[in-house]
């Protein structure tokens, strides 16, 4: 049984690995790999399923969610860069 972790919702430490990827790659399938490892035998649409199963669960989603969130506010603070400032430089 994997170990709790208290400041992160009780996520265990393969579900933060996973939490974190998805915040900073946002792939699905590549961060449950980087989480849980990458195994030969495993097909690739077990793993998204899997994936997209593990995304699912709310204490999973609501700390990716968490994550983007500090990330947004990071990049806004730091470097003064948002979606009106994104927009701008598009346009």
């Amino acid at each position: 049984m994997a170990r709790r972790i208290r400041d992160t919702g009780g996520l265990t430490q393969q579900q933060e690995k996973f939490a974190v990827h998805v915040a900073t790659h946002g792939g699905l399938r590549a961060a449950y790999e980087h989480a849980y490892g990458k195994k030969p035998t495993w097909k690739p649409d077990s793993v998204n399923r899997q994936a997209r199963r593990l995304m699912a669960t709310p204490h999973v989603k609501a700390r990716v969610e968490a994550l983007r969130a500090e990330i947004a506010a990071i990049a806004k603070e730091r470097f003064k860069v948002d979606a009106t400032w994104m927009l701008k430089r598009l346009v």
